[in-house]
């Protein structure tokens, strides 16, 4: 049956992959040369500060909208709820008008270990 096929189609097949892992090889990065992208990520420990910095990574920018990743349920809520239009505003003064229309807050782990 492996005959005519290439082996790709078998390539870890023994092996379970997250499929967050799986997508991350897919799809391309560049928000990584984006420089208002860089902007954003400087500034975000100005507008987001003290323990909400910590609890948080920025991991992308896409058309106006900025990727957050928060560690918990609870800060999610929060942000979303009660600071995502004044962080939105901050960082348009900081960076220029315009440059963040919305901010996606999403749960997932943070590289906590870098900033410390």
């Amino acid at each position: 049956m492996r005959e005519g096929l290439p082996d790709r189609y078998f390539y870890n097949k023994s092996e379970a992959i997250r499929v967050g892992n799986l997508l991350k090889g897919l799809l391309t990065k560049r928000h990584s040369t984006d420089k208002n992208y860089q902007k954003v990520k400087n500034v975000w420990q100005y507008v987001a500060n003290g323990d909400v910095y910590q609890g948080t990574e920025v991991t992308g920018l896409r058309n106006g909208t900025l990727y957050v990743n928060v560690e918990s349920t609870t800060m999610l809520h929060h942000l979303t709820n009660f600071e995502k239009l004044t962080m939105i505003t901050r960082i348009n003064e900081l960076v220029g008008a315009g440059c963040i229309r919305n901010i996606r807050f999403w749960t997932g782990n943070t590289r906590d270990d870098k900033r410390r």
